[in-house]
């Protein structure tokens, strides 16, 4: 994530970002743009976030799927407050523009991978104990048919990473790094065994998730010293999915907090979610996206996934 404060001497260096300049609101509001990826803008001011879409239709749609999550979960957390901090819907066309999503800062600081996997191991529990506590009540929230009919109109790109990993896994001897016969025939092992279980049934969705219960969409504050996990942001891409696929992003923090995670749902939903296919989530998730940051270009980035894949290969259960 790459946070740039708004220029706003410079009329046209703005203009150049966004049409939001002329709006004093963000003015007033120490507005940063925040560019997270390919399918919108994003402007975080003092206590609002606004979510720009690209020009494509597809990513107009997108927006508006996530309004209607957040405010599905705006509704449950009024009857039933979620563990965790989550925005509040504000306006859809926010300011006249189609499209544009308001919504209501969570307070705290996003912080990086690797600040995160310095966590101490009681910090790394804590973190896992409230992910789990929190996909439980996600879960619980919103059923398959309130999900269905939130859904909008027409087609929306939602992807499965099940069905085009093995590619990615094909390509790792021929991008840098992580080159070598052994290792790709390690990933292409555990490749297999995750077609396995999709052919056995096992990754068939259970919940509704927020399927991106990472470190970019954690908020944190500092509580006694330490960094304390107080919110989730970014509910643009839930689906129907499984508790093991939720926390396919833990094991790249660190094995304490996959286990902590665990327990947690267990004891929110009395169903124990099985460590083998956390672990053959997160590796098949980390290879994809060492393989494509690499085919783009991106070495740099490429690297730390890299990292996620030695942290998770060291962790990962041995029948796996």
């Amino acid at each position: 994530m790459i946070a740039e404060r708004l220029p706003f001497d410079d009329p046209e260096a703005v203009a150049a970002w966004t049409d939001l300049s002329r709006f004093s609101r963000f003015r007033d509001q120490n507005p940063i743009l925040i560019t997270t990826g390919e399918s919108c803008k994003v402007i975080m001011t003092d206590e609002l976030v606004v979510k720009i879409p690209r020009a494509s239709r597809m990513t107009a749609d997108l927006t508006m799927f996530e309004s209607e999550m957040v405010i599905g979960m705006n509704e449950k957390a009024a009857l039933d407050p979620p563990p965790l901090a989550i925005p509040r819907f504000i306006e859809n066309n926010a300011f006249g523009y189609p499209h544009y999503l308001c919504l209501s800062k969570v307070p705290g600081e996003v912080l990086s991978q690797d600040e995160v996997r310095a966590f101490s191991d009681p910090e790394k529990r804590e973190l896992g104990h409230k992910v789990g506590q929190m996909v439980a009540w996600i879960g619980k929230s919103m059923s398959f048919a309130e999900y269905d009919a939130r859904l909008p109109a027409g087609p929306i790109s939602l992807p499965d990473r099940v069905n085009y990993v093995r590619s990615d896994v094909m390509l790792l001897p021929y991008f840098g790094p992580m080159a070598g016969i052994t290792a790709t025939n390690r990933l292409l092992d555990v490749y297999d065994k995750f077609q396995k279980c999709a052919a056995d049934g096992a990754l068939e969705p259970t919940i509704i998730g927020h399927d991106d219960v990472a470190v970019w969409n954690m908020v944190f504050v500092e509580c006694a010293g330490a960094m304390s996990l107080q919110g989730l942001i970014d509910f643009g891409v839930m689906k129907k999915s499984t508790p093991e696929r939720e926390f396919r992003h833990l094991p790249t923090i660190g094995k304490a907090a996959v286990e902590a995670a665990v327990a947690a749902y267990k004891a929110e939903t009395g169903v124990e979610p099985s460590m083998e296919l956390i672990y053959l989530w997160a590796t098949m998730q980390t290879v994809s996206n060492y393989t494509r940051l690499i085919k783009r270009g991106n070495r740099e980035l490429a690297v730390t996934k890299r990292r996620d894949l030695l942290t998770i290969e060291q962790d990962m259960p041995v029948q796996v």
